[in-house]
């Protein structure tokens, strides 16, 4: 059970510390409230012992445990879970982000290719960065002329449907094609393309027995190894 720190005041003892209540993320002091009033609280389940999480703020010293009504209880609970939910679609969000840049970055040498052989021209195409004015997909321009886009975001393309519709959308699956097209003008041109494999991640070779590193040797040379 947690502590109280009683104090006197005008011949009456009362709860100087421990009480406690929860605000705006944050565990502040409670009132200063006579010993009779808070056992009659205690008695009446009005103040319970609650392990807090969030931080404290002075002058309410950082108990584990503290003593608080119910609903400042409920109030730190809603507030985690709030704040669990915000980490959680932060998570998602970021991971939607580099699943996305992933996509570009495998459709950006196919795109190429593609532009060159759709316009049947010897000119080599430039690839821009991602933009809003390309719903955040990559523009491949043509004679310094947008002519394709690398996997526009679908929920930013009514906003540039109608700057869309004259150049050619890349996309890396057919799921993506059909979510692109729900959102463009109907006679807007998508092309599925196929993305390049991504590069494995290379394998440090592994020492054969009995041999050293060359950090190794000079290491034993110096004799550092000895030190």
């Amino acid at each position: 059970m947690p502590s109280v720190r009683l104090a006197r005041t005008d011949d009456v003892l009362v709860v100087a510390e421990g009480l406690a209540r929860f605000a705006d993320g944050w565990w502040e002091a409670g009132p200063q409230v006579p010993v009779t009033e808070f056992l009659g609280w205690v008695l009446a389940g009005s103040v319970v012992p609650h392990r807090r999480t969030r931080p404290t703020l002075y002058p309410l010293e950082a108990r584990s445990v503290v003593w608080t009504a119910p609903q400042y209880a409920r109030a730190e609970a809603v507030h985690l879970e709030a704040a669990q939910r915000r980490e959680r679609e932060e998570r998602q969000h970021q991971a939607h982000i580099q699943a996305l840049l992933d996509r570009q970055s495998a459709l950006t040498n196919p795109a190429v290719k593609f532009v060159r052989q759709d316009a049947d021209t010897y000119l080599t195409p430039v690839v821009g960065e991602p933009s809003p004015d390309f719903a955040m997909g990559i523009p491949v321009h043509l004679a310094g002329e947008p002519y394709a886009v690398i996997c526009p975001v679908a929920g930013r393309v009514p906003s540039v449907r109608s700057r869309l519709s004259r150049l050619v959308l890349l996309v890396a699956s057919e799921q993506e094609r059909q979510r692109i097209a729900a959102q463009a003008r109907p006679e807007q041109r998508i092309v599925v393309l196929q993305p390049e494999p991504a590069a494995a991640p290379s394998v440090p070779q592994q020492a054969q027995p009995g041999t050293i590193t060359v950090r190794q040797a000079v290491t034993r040379m110096l004799g550092l190894d000895r030190m």
